[in-house]
């Protein structure tokens, strides 16, 4: 490859990082003021889509974290009164997670975005389809090359969007 070639990649590679790390910190400020951190929201968010078959393992899966990861957050969640976890009754070995209560009204609060709406508002309907197009493009790429087996694609329509925000 290039030098040439080689320096655009690393460019990209470098406004890519810097973005995410960016509104990766305004989220975590947003966040930060329910109490949750991105992870544990993502966790939230993840057990209202999946639903009465919310396991750790399904969790992962969605959220793209390590199994055992997910076990230990969902430990500490079940602790502060954010879900309950409840053994299989046909498969001893597995444990169902489920929102309780105080974690329903945690996902309500997560699913807000007011600060990253006024970011990704920046971008034209036209502009924020091709990021989407684009980021899928290079996630699915970097699934396939770590030989990772995530439930992705994300639905192109986001019905907990919807539900959250008829519910909020």
């Amino acid at each position: 490859m290039p030098a040439s070639a080689l320096n655009e990649v690393y460019e990209l590679w470098v406004l890519l990082r810097r973005g995410t790390h960016q509104l990766s910190k305004i989220r975590d400020r947003e966040l930060r003021k329910f109490g949750l951190s991105p992870i544990s929201a993502g966790v939230l968010v993840a057990i209202q889509d999946i639903g009465d078959d919310a396991t750790p393992a399904k969790i992962s899966r969605q959220i793209l974290r390590e199994a055992h990861s997910i076990s230990e957050l969902v430990d500490r969640m079940e602790k502060k009164g954010l879900v309950t976890k409840v053994r299989d009754l046909e498969r001893k070995n597995w444990v169902r997670v489920s929102l309780t209560d105080h974690g329903r009204e945690a996902y309500k609060k997560a699913m807000k975005f007011d600060s990253l709406v006024g970011i990704i508002s920046s971008l034209s309907a036209t502009e924020r389809r091709q990021l989407r197009s684009i980021l899928m493009k290079l996630v699915r790429k970097a699934l396939t090359d770590l030989n990772i087996k995530a439930d992705w694609p994300l639905p192109e329509k986001h019905a907990r969007v919807r539900r959250a925000k008829a519910s909020g």
